[in-house]
């Protein structure tokens, strides 16, 4: 449901339609898999229960833009999306007229994004009346760079650097099944491991939903799972994400 006074986007073009209208196929060079099916982005952006009154949101790869939707028809005020293809930046900038200036798509890498340019964006937002008190990041990450991109922002976040600057950053990201797994995973799980260790460091890291592989078009060989990340106020282990990384590499060797 949209908060307060926002407006549920207007009647839009299928994304299914669109898809075919430009032509485009998922391409595994930037591993996309797209969900089409828009029950489970309502649940996805329900679950991740953001407060969109006080909250900057960005999107990480939104493809087609299925979730982009539901993010704005849940009440999203400020809401800045970042693309790699650009073959879909004119769904996008469809979107972005019908969403009465709450959404901004840019063409860019993630891995590589100023950070300062989306701060930029999202205080100029004309549609946002509001100090931004909090930051969110949400996204169907693609499975190939999805870790590593996971360890720059640890790292980031630990120095509170770019957009971790912002008050209480907050994440929900949706990964392989597997890695998810390994992510989230208490100290007994068999599943422990660097990724847990130096995450759970600095955040509260749950498991929030479970997507089929068979909800994704192209269909993967695995499921997915939406973890939700909370950075927490003061880091469990005294050691740097550097030197946790750095142990548990060296436990692999060994």
């Amino acid at each position: 449901m949209a908060s307060g006074s926002i407006k549920s986007l207007p009647k839009l073009p299928s994304i299914r339609d669109l898809i075919k209208i430009y032509g485009i196929s998922a391409q595994s060079r930037f591993s996309q898999n797209f969900i089409l099916d828009r029950n489970i982005t309502d649940t996805i952006v329900k679950n991740a229960k953001i407060d969109f009154d006080h909250s900057l949101v960005i999107e990480v790869g939104p493809g087609p833009g299925l979730l982009t939707r539901a993010i704005l028809n849940a009440g999203a005020k400020n809401l800045v999306a970042v693309e790699k293809d650009k073959r879909f930046i004119p769904t996008l900038e469809q979107l972005q007229a019908a969403s009465e200036n709450r959404f901004k798509a840019i063409l860019g890498d993630i891995l590589y994004v100023d950070h300062k340019q989306l701060m930029d964006i999202a205080q100029n937002n004309p549609a946002n009346k509001q100090e931004i008190e909090k930051v969110h990041i949400i996204g169907n990450l693609p499975f190939n760079i999805a870790t590593s991109l996971l360890i720059q922002w640890l790292y980031q976040m630990e120095k509170r650097e770019g957009l971790f600057a912002l008050p209480e950053p907050s994440m929900t990201l949706m990964f392989q099944k597997e890695v998810g797994l390994r992510i989230s995973a208490p100290p007994s799980a068999k599943e422990r491991g660097r990724l847990s260790v130096m995450t759970q460091s600095l955040c509260e890291a749950k498991t929030i939903y479970t997507v089929r592989s068979s909800s994704f078009v192209p269909k993967p060989k695995v499921d997915a799972a939406v973890i939700q990340f909370k950075l927490l106020k003061e880091p469990i282990l005294k050691s740097s994400i550097k030197t946790l990384e750095k142990i548990h590499k060296n436990e692999l060797k060994d």
